[in-house]
């Protein structure tokens, strides 16, 4: 019976070699040891028992993939090239002749800052939003106070929030749970450029509102103009402020120190100068009603 079963044993044990990748060679071994103990041979039972396990060890370990040394050229990656990027103003609302005329309305509003002529135009539903994600924070005489309570504190801040809207276009908002237009909104990925990426998070990224504003080498505004900058984004650095002290009530007076996306710094006056997760003005027409001042989202992330 020992014989019969070597002789089986050596037909079958083949299979190990054959299918070295799969587990369907220890079918084979099982069957030579099921053999094994029908036949009595115990010492058959016990080899093929040892082998099977050994070919099972045998197995797994062919089944686990070697590593594959990755070619240094696929694993660089392609170098970051700084540049300098722009952004484009919004077109919400630029075909929309009443929003037009509301416009130009508020306009001439802020040009005389005529802060009663603004109260006029905000809407009896004005809200104030703290950050974009929450949805409004106060609706209705609540806000409507807030607002008039900045625009006393803080009025060239105010007045400047609403120019730029202006200069610089709406946008659809969706995220406040109200239906209006906000801005200053422009068209952009803010993706960071090369030398913005490992020096910042974002909460100091803005861009120039307008075209052809000198980028200054020095804080003073007679020194010497390094280019001119139209719609760029820029990182607002927090080492330079000039032509008057950080929080000075003149604040279209003051700079700010600058980074383009490729490397270069000046500075650029304040006033054309918005952050991306800076705060908006909103703006909504009823139905059958006028344009209103609908609401501000204070900004932040």
């Amino acid at each position: 019976m020992c014989k019969f079963c070597t002789h089986t044993f050596a037909v079958l044990a083949p299979l190990a070699d054959i299918d070295r990748h799969s587990s369907r060679c220890l079918f084979g071994l099982g069957l030579i040891s099921s053999g094994f103990m029908r036949l009595g041979c115990p010492i058959g039972l016990l080899v093929g028992t040892l082998v099977c396990l050994v070919s099972l060890a045998v197995a797994e370990t062919r089944l686990v993939p070697e590593a594959v040394p990755i070619p240094k050229s696929a694993a660089s990656r392609t170098p970051c090239v700084p540049r300098r990027l722009f952004v484009k103003p919004s077109e919400g609302l630029k075909g929309d002749a009443s929003f037009q005329r509301f416009g130009r309305r508020l306009a001439d509003i802020a040009t005389r800052r005529d802060a009663p002529a603004l109260y006029d135009l905000l809407s009896p539903d004005f809200f104030e939003a703290g950050c974009c994600e929450d949805g409004p924070h106060y609706v209705g005489s609540r806000a409507i106070g807030d607002s008039r309570a900045m625009v006393t504190s803080s009025p060239n801040s105010s007045w400047l929030l609403l120019e730029q809207a202006l200069r610089v276009g709406v946008m659809k908002q969706k995220e406040l749970g109200v239906s209006a237009f906000c801005g200053a909104a422009v068209d952009a990925d803010v993706r960071s450029a090369c030398d913005f990426g490992a020096s910042t998070d974002g909460d100091d990224m803005a861009f120039v509102v307008d075209t052809s504003v000198p980028l200054h080498s020095a804080s003073d505004r007679s020194s010497a103009i390094i280019t001119l900058l139209s719609w760029e984004m820029v990182q607002v650095l927090p080492d330079g402020h000039g032509w008057g002290a950080p929080g000075d009530s003149a604040d279209s007076d003051q700079c700010m120190k600058v980074r383009l996306g490729n490397g270069t710094t000046g500075y650029v006056e304040s006033r054309f100068v918005h952050w991306f997760l800076g705060p908006t003005i909103c703006f909504r027409k009823d139905s059958t009603g006028p344009w209103r001042i609908a609401g501000i989202d204070l900004g932040g992330d």
